[in-house]
């Protein structure tokens, strides 16, 4: 599939999902919230699976911008934005670093994942290989300048069963979880075998009693075999600047691509 039929199947899903512009659950999840952004969409890069492993990224929800207020957002499928556009900020920086971890050889990786090693056009151009979503396709909050409201169970189960329809619809091979406050909605939703795990990894760090755990499982949907990366968000708690738990992480992808190549 090309960029445009991509972006075809995944606006004739939303438009399914979403009946007259309006998830079925949206005023059952908005409840009495002031503020909230509504319906998000996938981002595909314009090369997406042009030869090279299909990446799918899934963050936690859609962020409120600083400017917000009040106006209506409205998402489109489109190409992830770029670096710059983000501001830079560590999400995005530490998102293209992952995918450079993926696609590049060795002697064209970045030195680090920080800006004065990633604000170049070649790891900018990283956007047009790659998708990206979001578990909760809506936030809502009191407060827009923090993060969203704590999520119901409605939301994990409806958001679940749209996550799948895009995996479905774009069929990747690595989708990376970013972040531990995910429902494990694999459990419920896809199928995939505990004791079949190529890697997994659990860290006590500075020999405290908190541990750290992340891991790479095959799973499949009804229609569609992939593996999960289950790791941490990358701006979460300083998780990346713990060196064993980075390290682990980059294990992980290794060891994606290994299983990818196979």
């Amino acid at each position: 599939m090309n960029y445009d039929e991509y972006v075809s199947k995944l606006n004739e899903m939303y438009n399914e999902i979403y009946c007259n512009g309006i998830c079925s659950s949206y005023e059952y999840c908005k409840k009495d919230c002031k503020y909230s952004l509504n319906f998000y969409r996938c981002r595909v890069g314009k090369d997406y699976g042009k030869n090279i492993p299909k990446i799918l990224i899934v963050g936690k929800e859609p962020v409120f911008p600083k400017s917000y207020n009040k106006e209506k957002i409205t998402y489109q499928v489109e190409e992830p934005c770029t670096m710059k556009d983000a501001g830079y900020n560590d999400h995005y920086l530490r998102t293209f670093y992952t995918v450079a971890r993926l696609l590049l050889s060795d002697d064209k990786l970045p030195k680090s994942y920080r800006k004065d090693d990633m604000a170049f056009e070649r790891y900018e151009e990283l956007r047009h290989c790659f998708a990206m979503t979001n578990y909760y396709k809506c936030v809502f909050t009191d407060d827009p300048k923090r993060s969203g409201k704590e999520t119901s169970e409605e939301m994990e189960r409806n958001c679940a069963d749209i996550l799948i329809k895009e995996i479905d619809a774009l069929k990747p091979n690595i989708v990376i979880i970013q972040g531990k406050g995910h429902p494990t909605f694999w459990d419920k939703k896809i199928k995939y075998d505990k004791d079949v795990i190529p890697l997994k990894a659990t860290i006590k760090y500075d020999k405290k009693t908190c541990k750290y755990e992340q891991g790479l499982y095959p799973a499949e949907t009804t229609t569609h075999k992939f593996h999960i990366i289950d790791a941490y968000h990358p701006t979460s708690h300083g998780i990346w600047q713990k060196e064993e738990v980075f390290n682990s992480f980059i294990k992980l992808l290794q060891e994606a691509l290994l299983q990818y190549n196979k």
